[in-house]
């Protein structure tokens, strides 16, 4: 089963990378192909958003990273003994 959780942990981080990298490209979330991504990343990243304001930041949105940091560590932790 853990090894289930971690794939799925890993499909998501890839899929945040993917709607960061498309970001670059293709500014607006509601056009396709980051129409799809930007439903699937939201979720996760509007709370992340409020504890961390972008406009706080000098306009850099860190909450993809948070994302990818946390799925980091839960794998990690989900490989332990």
């Amino acid at each position: 089963m853990a090894q289930g959780v971690v794939l799925a942990l890993q499909l998501y981080a890839l899929i945040t990378v993917l709607d960061v990298v498309i970001a670059w490209v293709q500014p607006r979330p509601d056009e396709w192909p980051r129409r799809a991504l930007h439903v699937l990343t939201e979720p996760m990243q509007r709370p992340l958003r409020r504890l961390l304001p972008p406009g706080r930041l000098d306009g850099w949105d860190l909450s993809p990273l948070v994302i990818i940091a946390l799925v980091a560590v839960v794998r990690v932790w989900l490989h332990q003994p």
